[in-house]
């Protein structure tokens, strides 16, 4: 009997919802959150700043090119490698936390959260997702 779960490479070409948040703080709307939803055949991409109230959070319809891209910069930083993550520093009041979940048009899921405790590649991610979705 095999203990391990088996794993099937991720298809990262059809992204249907993504989902990537974390947080800044404590304060009131100290969350940043980068989304990408596929609706009725339409992508719809949203992005807030920390800041900035969730009903003030830019949105935009996108075509499927921006997921392609999407996809290709997660697979870059082996985003898939984070599912199961779920990590925190139980000793730190007032920290920082994030989620992450990916799924595809196969019902493949990708799904990560941490507090004070971060995948390998976190901030790279973090950086290449603002960078994409800042150009919107």
């Amino acid at each position: 009997m095999c203990l391990f779960k088996k794993r099937h490479t991720f298809i990262w070409e059809d992204i249907s919802i993504f989902e990537f948040t974390y947080t800044t703080g404590n304060m009131m709307n100290a969350e940043v959150f980068f989304k990408l939803t596929l609706e009725d055949g339409a992508y719809k991409a949203s992005y807030k700043k920390s800041g900035v109230p969730v009903e003030k959070a830019e949105v935009h319809t996108v075509d499927s090119d921006f997921a392609v891209r999407l996809g290709a910069l997660l697979k870059s930083f082996s985003v898939e490698k984070w599912d199961g993550f779920k990590k925190s520093d139980k000793h730190v009041l007032d920290g920082y936390s994030f989620h992450a979940y990916i799924r595809n048009l196969k019902g493949q899921r990708i799904s990560a959260l941490g507090y004070m405790k971060w995948p390998k590649n976190y901030n790279e991610v973090k950086s290449a997702l603002t960078e994409l979705y800042t150009k919107l």
